[in-house]
């Protein structure tokens, strides 16, 4: 079997996707809870079970990253909007912990996945104009030192570099 290097891989850890759930998993739930499916697969009553189920995993997949003590520090915000007339770079925003700054990256759109990536958590939001893409990363103890510092003296944007964060757990080796 081949060994999984969760330090430098790419995962992902949240989606909103409904890819992947199989109507022969809708007929299963079906006949564990004593429902009579309806003829058709493409029926309402299927729709909603695969949207039940994605809402069901992603709360989950947050409950599991809101108690992930690794993931309760002061983290980064960068990334780019994509909008209607183009990339629009954001300011860096400074978020209490990791599940607080996705809530903020998705809080307005439609679908989202979310990645863990070599240390960082990588966000895809998908909207009516495009994609807004955001990388969440941990601050150091210098970054956080940077920050406070700047927020004390009235400072509004700083720029953050390499060692003003560190390195973020995979959630699921831990």
């Amino acid at each position: 079997m081949e060994k999984i290097d969760y330090k430098h891989g790419k995962f992902l850890i949240l989606t909103t996707s409904i890819d992947g759930f199989k109507y022969e998993d809708y007929l299963e739930f079906c006949e564990d809870n004593g429902i009579i499916p309806p003829a058709k697969k493409d029926s309402n009553e299927y729709l909603n079970w695969v949207y039940g189920e994605r809402d069901i995993n992603y709360e989950s997949d947050m409950d599991n990253i809101r108690s992930c003590k690794q993931y309760k520090v002061k983290v980064l915000i960068t990334g780019e909007l994509g909008l209607w007339d183009g990339t629009h770079k954001i300011m860096p925003v400074v978020v209490n912990n990791v599940a607080d700054a996705i809530d903020k990256c998705v809080s307005s759109c439609d679908d989202c996945n979310v990645w863990y990536n070599d240390g960082a958590i990588e966000v895809e939001a998908y909207h009516h104009d495009g994609t807004n893409r955001f990388t969440i990363r941990s601050l150091s103890a210098k970054g956080q030192d940077r920050y406070e510092r700047a927020t004390n003296n009235g400072i509004g944007e700083i720029e953050f570099t390499n060692k003003d964060t560190k390195r973020l757990p995979y959630l699921y080796s831990i």
